[in-house]
């Protein structure tokens, strides 16, 4: 059955060949938008495009950090070289520090440290090992996209949840609300008839229609209703839809703020704050979401 996915993640890939040793690990968090970061060996640099279109193609949304290790054979190791001129510069400059001031002279050690002395030749990479890191890349990045489905699965479980309980609560509103629109009535009655006056039939009608209307959530019930089977068929496609969910969790909190402004009833007060317990909930969990 299809789901969301969720933006948390993680995955790691070690694969080895007779000319070295891969491994590649990725790790993703949420985020609004697609942002990939990639750590890797300088003489991988030219494949860090290659990298984000794979990624590009496979996710729209979480921060991806990605670590790639690579351990060379022996002979394919970048090797190191001594710039002879850069050091007889520096020689010469201590030479003549030393015949101006009592200095001891410098040991090979102390000379390799200075910048531009020791360089690192960068070997080319063989297009055989390339195509197999590249390889290595994509299988990262497939397993860390199923670990954000089996994440996305418990989160569309817990929303649905969630949901049932939301429906549950619409139930006892529509009981609710017309209990206690019939109290309402009833007191106003009492009270008029306790003030022994006399009064207008149609008047008073009049007045009980606009307290039924003022009080009336029949719409804002329907309207959750209605958000609340969105949101579960958005859950069953397999497709990014965090965004969607967020929008319609500010619905389902726009319908309860309505609904709380309109109780006139501690009853109805009490399900309007479980309804905004729920929404928090879910809108946790969707910040979750792809």
């Amino acid at each position: 059955m299809p789901s969301p996915k969720s933006m948390t993640g993680f995955a790691n890939v070690f694969s080895s060949n007779s000319l070295a040793e891969i491994t590649i690990e990725a790790r993703s968090v949420n985020s609004r938008y697609l942002d990939v970061n990639l750590k890797l060996p300088e003489n991988l640099r030219n494949l860090e495009l290659e990298f984000r279109e794979i990624t590009g193609k496979k996710l729209s949304r979480g921060k991806i950090d990605y670590v790639v290790n690579l351990k060379m054979e022996k002979h394919l190791e970048n090797q190191l070289s001594v710039d002879e001129k850069r050091l007889e510069q520096i020689i010469d400059a201590c030479n003549l520090i030393c015949s101006k001031v009592s200095c001891r002279e410098f040991e090979a050690s102390q000379l390799l440290q200075f910048p531009g002395v020791l360089r690192e030749i960068l070997l080319g990479i063989p297009r055989e090992l390339e195509t197999n890191i590249v390889e290595t890349f994509k299988t990262c990045t497939n397993k860390l996209i199923d670990n954000r489905k089996l994440e996305g699965e418990k989160l569309a479980l817990l929303l649905c949840e969630r949901l049932e309980s939301v429906d549950a609560i619409c139930g006892k509103l529509n009981h609710l609300i017309k209990l206690a629109q019939k109290n309402q009535n009833e007191k106003l009655l009492q009270k008029i008839s306790a003030l022994e006056i006399k009064s207008d039939s149609n008047r008073i009608e009049q007045e009980l229609v606009l307290l039924l209307l003022k009080s009336d959530i029949d719409e804002e019930i329907d309207r959750l209703v209605t958000h609340s089977s969105e949101i579960k068929r958005i859950l069953s496609l397999d497709e990014p839809c965090g965004r969607k969910l967020d929008f319609l969790m500010q619905e389902l909190n726009r319908e309860t703020n309505t609904i709380a402004s309109k109780a006139i009833s501690k009853d109805i007060t009490f399900q309007t704050v479980e309804l905004k317990v729920l929404i928090e909930q879910m809108r946790e969990q969707v910040q979750n979401i792809e």
